[in-house]
C-alpha cells in the first residue's frame, strides 16, 4: 500500500510539473532556457541537504564524473523545448515512460535482473511511447 501511495504521489507532481510547465511557455511568462535555469537551482537547493546526508552516511559519492549533470540539464533544456508545443498531457505521457525508461534501462546496464512487474513497467513505457 505504502508503495502505491508513493506511486501515486510522485505521478501527480510528474503531472503537475508538466502543467506549470506548459502553462508558464504557452503563457510567454519566461523562456524555455530561463525556465530551466530556476528548475535545476531550486532542485539543486531543495536537494542539496538529502544529498549530503546520504553522501556522507549512507552512499559516498564514488565519481566525479560530469556526465550525470551534463545529461540532466540536457534533459531538462529539451523538455522545456518541447513544450513550446507540446500539450501537458502529452508531455506528462513521454515524461512518464521515459522516466521509467531510464529507471529500468540503468538496472539492466548495471547488471541488476528484472522481475515481472519491472518487465512488464518497461514494455509498459516502450508501448506507450510506440503508441504516441
Amino acid at each position: 500500500m505504502r508503495t502505491a501511495a508513493l506511486t501515486l504521489v510522485t505521478l501527480i507532481a510528474f503531472a503537475a510539473n508538466s502543467v506549470l510547465n506548459r502553462m508558464a511557455l504557452t503563457w510567454e511568462l519566461i523562456d524555455p532556457a530561463s525556465f530551466t535555469q530556476i528548475r535545476l537551482l531550486s532542485a539543486a537547493l531543495v536537494l542539496a541537504p538529502f544529498t549530503y546526508a546520504l553522501r556522507r552516511h549512507i552512499w559516498p559519492l564514488r565519481t566525479k564524473d560530469a556526465w550525470p549533470a551534463l545529461a540532466l540539464s540536457a534533459y531538462a533544456l529539451a523538455f522545456s523545448l518541447a513544450y513550446l508545443s507540446l500539450d501537458a498531457g502529452m508531455g506528462a505521457l513521454i515524461l512518464f515512460a521515459a522516466v521509467q525508461i531510464t529507471m529500468i534501462g540503468w538496472a539492466l546496464v548495471s547488471g541488476d535482473r528484472l522481475g515481472a512487474l519491472q518487465w512488464l513497467g518497461l514494455l509498459g513505457a516502450l508501448g506507450g511511447l510506440a503508441w504516441l
